[in-house]
């Protein structure tokens, strides 16, 4: 039919380039195209050609071209609406591919304003949503276009869904500062929203990305005060682990740990949270919650050697500053047999030697003390310490001198803790009052002698 150029020579050519086209013969079926497009401008299936011509070279990636042809098929045929909506929807898909959002979101638009059908018409409003909430994070923008399309008014659970969609998009980008301005809008629009727990938790989560730990708590703790969710778990650890770690806010860490001991199924992290719970009541030395959760731990088949001499450390430091005075004595001994030549060891004899002088029996404290600062040759501090607590022995057995100067020692050897310097100075004050009053008791009672022992 071709070569004899008689009748249908349009329409078979126009086959040969759709045979050549299912060929992945592309670049010929352009040039058939094209020849039939020159040759027959009156052609019927001339719109079919147009279309086909555009979508080769669309799959050639010879996108421009391509969207002069749609462009052109606009022009030529202006009347014929299911054909301009089609051109129009791939000259959106193209401008959007290439970057270019606003010929894009013009493109679908124009679909839109051409009345299509029930198809094209959801085909473009897809496309504009996606563009508006994705691409340029203006889902109000798209709502408030939408009011003015037939059929198109939006919800408000489907409003709600948009904006917490481009909040979650930001954040999922790691564009952290937009998440957060996203989020806050969203919960000041929606505050008791369907995504209101989401979006707490996510502002949480990109604050804790910015270290603003505060503010991150606060979202935390609105999850948790809302009860059981999806994010409660996970929002009690990291309320927990900010209180503690950043915070400073031992009662809150201590509140969260005990509340996700409860909770937690999974035996790692339970031990992971009795640790910390642990931890957290030797810091505001509550000898009951360090004592439930050092046992916990000593007990936990997870625990290492380390974490076991701590929680003897822990429970037994507790135990003396409380006057649980049995309790420290076996804790901190045990302290002592696992971990001989260490700070933890060294302050141990400190303290066993103080619970005894606390009890009042100073011959056994001042043993005790004298075999610690030997041991303890390593650690200065402690020697300090236990010099001045051996200085509160003879001060309680009357023996002013040697109590003077176990702290004159301090002051001449020790110069590394000021704190140490400070304590040494007012207890040296609190002596030289003392010595006067005893001088004045001579003064009075001039046949009384007083006995001064030297240091052994």
């Amino acid at each position: 039919v071709i070569k004899s150029n008689t009748g249908n020579v349009d329409y078979a050519m126009y086959q040969q380039a759709m045979i050549k086209g299912l060929q992945d013969r592309q670049f010929d079926k352009i040039a058939i195209l094209e020849e039939m497009l020159e040759k027959h401008k009156n052609s019927g299936i001339r719109p079919n050609a147009l279309i086909e011509l555009a979508n080769a070279y669309s799959s050639i990636g010879q996108n421009e071209k391509a969207y002069e042809v749609y462009q052109n098929i606009i022009k030529e045929f202006p009347n014929e609406t299911g054909l301009i909506n089609t051109a129009y929807m791939k000259m959106g898909l193209i401008s959007y591919n290439k970057g270019d959002l606003n010929t894009a979101v013009e493109n679908y638009k124009n679909v839109l304003k051409n009345n299509p059908g029930a198809e094209k018409k959801q085909e473009a409003l897809t496309a504009l949503e996606e563009i508006y909430v994705n691409d340029l994070k203006e889902p109000d923008q798209y709502i408030e276009y939408i009011k003015y399309i037939p059929g198109g008014q939006v919800q408000g659970l489907y409003k709600d869904s948009l904006n917490f969609v481009t909040a979650k998009i930001n954040f999922d980008q790691d564009s952290v500062d937009t998440a957060i301005k996203s989020f806050d809008e969203y919960l000041n629009k929606y505050d008791r929203g369907y995504y209101a727990l989401d979006a707490h938790y996510y502002r949480a989560e990109s604050y804790l990305r910015k270290k603003q730990f505060r503010k991150a708590l606060k979202d935390y703790e609105y999850i948790i005060n809302q009860g059981f969710n999806n994010f409660y778990e996970s929002a009690l650890y990291k309320a927990a682990v900010i209180s503690f770690n950043r915070l400073k806010n031992y009662s809150k860490a201590l509140k969260y740990y005990k509340k996700l001991e409860e909770l937690t199924k999974d035996e790692n992290k339970k031990y992971e949270v009795q640790l910390g719970a642990m931890r957290a009541a030797f810091r505001l030395n509550n000898f009951k919650e360090v004592r439930k959760y050092g046992n916990k731990i000593l007990n936990n088949p997870l625990t290492t050697d380390k974490e076991r001499s701590a929680a003897h450390y822990y429970i037994g430091k507790v135990a003396e500053s409380n006057k649980v005075y049995d309790n420290a004595l076996m804790h901190l001994n045990k302290v002592i047999r696992e971990n001989r030549n260490s700070n933890w060891a060294a302050e141990a004899r400190y303290l066993i030697s103080k619970v005894y002088f606390e009890r009042g029996e100073y011959s056994v404290a001042t043993k005790l003390i004298k075999e610690a600062n030997t041991k303890n040759t390593s650690y200065p501090y402690w020697v300090a310490k236990g010099l001045i607590l051996l200085s509160d022995i003879f001060v309680k057995t009357g023996d002013l001198f040697n109590a003077r100067a176990a702290l004159e020692a301090v002051k001449e050897n020790y110069t590394e803790d000021k704190s140490i310097i400070r304590q040494v100075e007012a207890k040296l004050k609190s002596l030289t009052e003392l010595e006067k009053q005893n001088s004045r008791i001579e003064q009075d009672n001039p046949d009384q002698t007083i006995k001064m022992d030297s240091i052994k």
